[in-house]
């Protein structure tokens, strides 16, 4: 039996004789590259300023990594992890995502060790994130997967906290061996009036501050 013929759809086939489409795409996540670049100055600076009492020893010893990919969801992706610090069962990072044609995110990634020492300073902050969920046009979105690697925004994934009680958030925050909290950034956002830095920055902050922890 023959196999079937491959066939190319019109809009594939242009896309197969125009390079220069993929030129411009390089030359965007290059751009995203140098951004991400830039921002891991910002976040070093932020760090020196206040992250230095949540972050311990080892996970500020690890130098700040931008990673690019072609493949997550079969769309491009580009990285920075910072700080970061990855063990087998103990992870501490905040996670700064370019996900190409869907957004930015910044994650607070927790597990093991470290999800024991801030659990609690999470967890009491309930109360405070829903009051000002009203006034913030980003929710923080907590993850509900099993599956700790995974970045999209599907309900299976991750969940705005204004959609959970408290007794929902508390057990995805106990019963879980990982806490992912996130933010959500629309690309639009890169070419609009205040730069796409400070707003990753800023938000960068918000998911600092719900690791402190009361005297």
């Amino acid at each position: 039996m023959n196999a079937a013929k491959i066939r190319l759809s019109e809009e594939e086939m242009l896309l197969l004789k125009n390079a220069g489409w993929i030129l411009t795409k390089n030359n965007a996540l290059e751009k995203v590259k140098r951004m991400l670049g830039e921002l891991l100055i910002l976040l070093q600076e932020i760090i020196q300023e206040k992250g230095k009492v949540y972050f311990p020893a080892e996970v500020l010893a690890s130098a700040g990594k931008i990673s690019r990919g072609e493949n997550y969801l079969g769309l491009p992706w580009v990285i920075l992890d910072h700080p970061r610090y990855f063990e087998k069962g103990n992870t501490m990072a905040f996670r700064t995502l370019f996900w190409w044609g869907r957004c930015f995110s910044i994650t607070l990634h927790l597990s093991g060790r470290y999800k024991s020492r801030f659990e609690k300073s999470i967890l009491c902050q309930y109360d405070t994130i829903r009051a000002t969920a009203s006034t913030e046009n980003k929710p923080l979105y907590i993850c509900v997967n099993g599956n700790e690697w995974e970045h999209h925004f599907e309900e299976t994934n991750y969940r705005p906290i204004q959609r959970l009680d408290k007794t929902e958030w508390e057990k995805l925050i106990l019963e879980k061996p990982f806490i992912k909290l996130a933010k959500m950034i629309p690309l639009d956002e890169w070419n609009g009036q205040t730069d796409i830095n400070e707003i990753l920055a800023w938000q960068y902050r918000s998911l600092l501050d719900l690791l402190k922890q009361e005297d």
